[in-house]
């Protein structure tokens, strides 16, 4: 088995890769930010889960990742 995600073989798969850049969750991740108007990015990760104002969202757009990347 490759670590290389399927989505961007140039990445290995990684929670990380799949939430910032896994380019088969942009549209996901484009609405989210939108919503919010916080970039989905490495640094804003911790304020994301930290802020009442985003975090329901952000828990939203993870449970959309995480199902599409089951399926």
């Amino acid at each position: 088995d490759s670590p290389a995600c399927n989505c961007d073989p140039v990445h290995d798969e990684s929670v990380l890769h799949i939430l910032i850049d896994g380019p088969k969750y942009g549209k996901e991740r484009l609405e989210f930010e939108q919503m919010t108007i916080f970039m989905v990015e490495e640094d804003s990760l911790k304020l994301l889960i930290a802020r009442k104002e985003t975090q329901d969202a952000f828990l939203d757009f993870c449970s959309k990742v995480a199902i599409k990347t089951i399926n």
